[in-house]
């Protein structure tokens, strides 16, 4: 599982340190091998090694590269063992284009041999390069970037995503594929990435894209086309209003120790709805009372926002005595929607206990 991140800004300035915290912040991912390239101008400064990200920025001094475009990428080693020759981001036969992805390219192997055929330098064995050649082949036949990246996407089969640049340019570009792929939209830069946890802290403004999309980054600007007929497609930015610790993992080691803890918690928001739904069910029946209710409903802690973890108050008691009917209902029915109601009670009940229980590491085995 890889991880990739591009940012356009609107002049020449230091963008290792960017490059370096979004390198960090999407470490959770997974990887062996980091990345970053930057353009400025007609040159890319590319810099990149296996290891692990704080190690690879200190040793190629990642905070020394500048420019107005740049790139970074953590890779996890699918085709082609962990070097520094497989490390992305690659360039292409020229050293005109550069790029990263995150995912697969499973005719991978078929598509460098094509490329070696057709007179592109290869030079290593991993998927990402494959990404820049394939639009690199339709470039050099004379194709505008968009339609290139077009034709490539129908060359590279598999789940993936990635983004590319090229040297005397003010863009990047950027197309998805079963790969998570989000959009950052700030003041005088755009960014894109695998994840959120690289985007926040730059910008909360985001445009999440949908597979089969191609995207045109500005410093001020970005655009959406159709990968199967080019057609603009318009979306508004969405304005994320998460918290970092939500998409973070919040003090544990791993984000899957922090979705145990979760359960409990998200099992209680899961009951909220019904809850609700359940109650006003009840209310809607109209012939004669159904006994015994308001015992069921005065011991039943509420997990709906607004009353979570309480019992239900007695204004709600009082009007649904009033309100709760049963038109010939069935003794199966009225039991099937006690027990619903006393599993929702003991769901929360579970959920609280478990949220206030301290997390004990296993002891490590021998």
């Amino acid at each position: 599982m890889c991880g990739i991140f591009g940012i356009v800004t609107d002049k020449e300035q230091p963008l290792g340190p960017i490059l370096t915290e979004a390198a960090r912040r999407l470490t959770y991912r997974g990887y062996d091998s980091v990345g970053a390239a930057t353009i400025s101008g007609s040159k890319i400064d590319l810099r990149k090694d296996a290891g692990r990200v704080d190690e690879v920025a200190e040793k190629y001094k990642f905070a020394e590269m500048t420019g107005s475009r740049g790139i970074t990428q953590l890779r996890w080693a699918t085709f082609g063992n962990p070097s520094q020759v497989n490390s992305q981001p690659h360039l292409d036969s020229d050293g005109d284009l550069v790029g990263a992805h995150n995912g697969n390219v499973v005719n991978n192997v078929e598509l460098r041999q094509e490329f070696m055929a057709e007179g592109m330098t290869v030079r290593s064995e991993n998927d990402g390069e494959s990404c820049v050649h394939a639009v690199e082949r339709y470039v050099d036949r004379g194709l505008d970037f968009i339609s290139a990246i077009q034709n490539a996407y129908h060359d590279l089969q598999g789940d993936y995503a990635f983004v590319i640049g090229r040297v005397d340019d003010d863009k990047l570009y950027a197309i998805k594929k079963g790969s998570g792929l989000v959009v950052g939209i700030g003041d005088g830069f755009t960014c894109i990435s695998s994840d959120l946890p690289s985007i926040l802290p730059l910008t909360r403004k985001v445009i999440r894209l949908e597979d089969g999309e191609i995207i045109t980054l500005w410093a001020d600007r970005v655009e959406l086309h159709s990968v199967v007929d080019g057609s603009k497609i318009d979306r508004q930015p969405e304005l994320i209003e998460e918290t970092m610790a939500a998409v973070q993992k919040e003090g544990f080691d791993h984000f899957m120790l922090k979705e145990i803890h979760e359960q409990p918690v998200v099992a209680g928001n899961c009951c909220n709805g019904w809850l609700v739904i359940v109650l006003w069910l009840m209310m809607s029946w109209r012939n004669s009372p159904m006994p015994g209710m308001s015992i069921i409903l005065a011991a039943a802690p509420v997990t709906t926002p607004a009353w979570r973890g309480r019992s239900m108050p007695h204004s709600w008691l009082a009007e649904l005595s009033s309100r709760c009917w049963r038109p010939n209902l069935p003794h199966s029915t009225v039991m099937l929607l006690t027990r619903m109601m006393w599993v929702f009670s003991s769901a929360n009940r579970v959920r609280r206990r478990m949220c206030s229980m301290p997390w004990k590491r296993p002891k490590p085995r021998g």
